[in-house]
């Protein structure tokens, strides 16, 4: 329903979605930390989530 009222609601789950499956992708690799994740993805700044999964993927 909520997606009715505001149609960002899908681009924002969307959005959600895939940097949870970044955080589910990258928590398999070994010493991962999930303080540096946040750092990074929050090191991003605002950009689109091509570039900050590419930024994300690289360590």
């Amino acid at each position: 329903m909520r997606a009715t009222h505001d149609p960002m609601y899908l681009v924002y789950t969307y959005g959600k979605l895939e940097i949870l499956r970044w955080r589910e992708q990258l928590a398999r690799r070994p010493g991962f930390s999930l303080r540096q994740f946040h750092d990074r993805l929050l090191g991003c700044g605002y950009v689109s989530l091509d570039v900050a999964r590419a930024y994300l993927l690289e360590a």
